[in-house]
C-alpha cells in the first residue's frame, strides 16, 4: 500500500458520496480500513477468516465473518453500503465480487498483478484501480 493507493481510494468514495463502504477480504492488511474508518467513514470488514476478523477489533475497526460471495444478499440489506471493495483480492474472489456486488453498489477492485485483463471491463480505470458501477442502482437497493 502506498499513501497514493489510500488517497485513491478515499477519492472514488468521495465522489460517490460514499460514508458507508465494505472491505472484502482484508486478511490481515488492515491499513486501508483504518486509514477510512480515520478519514471519517464507516468501514465494515467483510473476512472468512476469524482470526483476521478479531485482528480487526482489536484495533477497534468493525468486522464480521462471513463468506462475501453467497452472503452478499444479507450482507447488502444489512449494512447498506454505498462502495464495496477488495485490495488485491485473487482473481476468483475479484470476478464473483462483480458479478454480485456491482449490479447493485458501486465496487472498486485492485486487481492483482496479471490478472487484471482476465476481469470484465470496469467502467473507470485510475492508477490500477478498476471502479465498476452498477447500471440500475436506485431499482436494485431497496
Amino acid at each position: 500500500m502506498t499513501p497514493d493507493d489510500v488517497g485513491i481510494l478515499l477519492t472514488i468514495a468521495k465522489l460517490l458520496g460514499a460514508t458507508t463502504v465494505i472491505e472484502i477480504g482484508h486478511g490481515r492488511n488492515l491499513r486501508y480500513m483504518k486509514a477510512l474508518t480515520e478519514a471519517g467513514l464507516e468501514v465494515l470488514g467483510v473476512e472468512k477468516d476469524p482470526s483476521s476478523v478479531r485482528s480487526a477489533e482489536t484495533l477497534g475497526l468493525t468486522s464480521i465473518t462471513a463468506d462475501a460471495i453467497t452472503e452478499a444478499e444479507r450482507i447488502l440489506r444489512t449494512h447498506n453500503p454505498d462502495l464495496v471493495y477488495s485490495v488485491r483480492p485473487p482473481y476468483e474472489l475479484a470476478s464473483d465480487i462483480v458479478k454480485v456486488y456491482a449490479p447493485k453498489v458501486p465496487v472498486t477492485l485492485k486487481p492483482m498483478t496479471g490478472e487484471e485483463g482476465d476481469l470484465p471491463t470496469p467502467d473507470i480505470v485510475k492508477r490500477r484501480w478498476y471502479l465498476y458501477l452498477p447500471r440500475h442502482r436506485s431499482a436494485s437497493r431497496t
